[in-house]
C-alpha cells in the first residue's frame, strides 16, 4: 500500500496526476481542471512522512488563503491493511463546508481507485 502511494511509476496508476515527493518538506503538486475546464493546482509540502504508516502534508489550491492539512495513516492487521485519511483546516477557509463536502467525494474516489490498484 505504502509504495503505491509514494512511488511515482505506481501511483500512476491510480492518480496520475499527482506529484509527491514524500520526505519531509517535499513537495505535493496536484493539477486538474476545473468544470469549466481551467488548469488548477493543489500545492502542499509534507511535513511528516513515517514508512509504512504514515505521511501528513499541507493542502492549498492556488485561490485558497490558508493551507489546510492532510494526513493518512495506514494500519496493517490481519492480513489487511487500513486506511485513515484525515482532512482538517476546514474552518479558516471562507466557504469551509463546500469544500469539506467538495474535498470529502474526492477523496473517496481517490481510495476506492487506491483500494482497486492494490487488489
Amino acid at each position: 500500500m505504502w509504495a503505491a502511494l509514494v512511488d511515482a511509476r505506481q501511483r500512476a496508476g491510480w492518480w496520475s496526476y499527482l506529484e509527491l515527493d514524500a520526505r519531509p518538506g517535499g513537495v505535493l503538486l496536484e493539477r486538474w481542471t476545473d468544470g469549466e475546464g481551467r488548469a488548477q493546482a493543489t500545492r502542499g509540502e509534507v511535513v511528516e512522512a513515517d514508512p509504512p504508516r504514515r505521511l501528513r502534508a499541507t493542502w492549498r489550491d492556488d485561490e485558497w488563503p490558508v493551507a489546510t492539512e492532510v494526513t493518512i495513516s495506514l494500519t496493517a492487521e490481519r492480513g489487511q491493511t487500513w486506511i485513515r485519511l484525515s482532512h482538517r483546516g476546514w474552518d479558516a477557509l471562507p466557504d469551509g463546508d463546500a469544500l469539506r463536502a467538495a474535498h470529502r467525494d474526492g477523496w473517496r474516489a481517490h481510495l476506492m481507485r487506491w483500494a482497486a490498484h492494490v487488489a
